[in-house]
């Protein structure tokens, strides 16, 4: 994670076009990876991209 840039709230909520409201209710029910600092909360790019790939379901044919 060295020299990785850090997400804040506002900026995964517009990249998963959400509501904060939502992106805190899935960092709430632990399904989405991410940082706490004191009252700072980040994400890692990585985090956001492995809670996407979750919902991802793969063609069959």
């Amino acid at each position: 994670m060295s020299n990785e840039t850090l997400l804040t709230k506002s900026e995964v909520a517009r990249q998963l076009k959400v509501s904060v409201r939502c992106l805190e209710n899935w960092m709430r029910d632990r399904r989405i990876a991410y940082l706490k600092c004191g009252a700072a909360v980040r994400f890692t790019r990585e985090a956001v991209d492995n809670f996407k790939r979750s919902f991802t379901i793969e063609a069959t044919k």
